[in-house]
Order: C-alpha cells, then structure tokens, then sequence
C-alpha cells in the first residue's frame, strides 16, 4: 500500500490561479477570484448574470458539463471598455 492521495480542493485550487498563470476556460468563481486580484473587488452573481445575459460579458456552455465558462481576455476587455474615466 502506498500513500494516499491528497487532492486539492476547489478553492484550494483557486487560490494558486494568478493573473499571468490562469487557465483558458474559466468558472464564475474563477472569474471572480481574478477580478479581485485585477480590480480589487468582484460582481455579485446577480449583476455577474445580468452582464452575461445581456451579452455585455460573453459566455460559454461547456459540452461535458453544462457549466457557463468565461474566457479571462473577453472578461477584462468588457469590464474596463465599460469603465468611465474620471478626471483630466
């Protein structure tokens, strides 16, 4: 007998995903756990849903698992295309 094997978990996991090192097909989750590391602070699931649905933000249905994935790129170039400047 060997070992046993120790898994990570999810938020575990999570919590190694940095804005040079992520994977190319995101969770909401993961998507949130980056906008807090690019911005500062993340979206509530309601106005995450609603950006997505109105098609502000794209996403995309996983084949294997019906989950909604999100690209990061698409992600970034939605929230700060939306931004407004302020100042001079």
């Amino acid at each position: 007998m060997g070992r046993p094997k120790v898994e990570k978990t999810a938020k575990q996991k999570r919590q190694e995903i940095t804005l040079e090192n992520h994977p190319a097909w995101l969770t909401f989750e993961d998507v949130q756990h980056l906008m807090r590391l690019h911005l500062g602070h993340g979206f509530g699931r309601p106005v995450w849903m609603g950006l997505v649905a109105s098609g502000k933000i794209p996403g995309y249905t996983s084949s294997l698992s019906d989950q909604i994935r999100y690209k990061w790129s698409e992600v970034v170039a939605a929230v700060e295309g939306s931004m407004k400047r302020v100042g001079k």
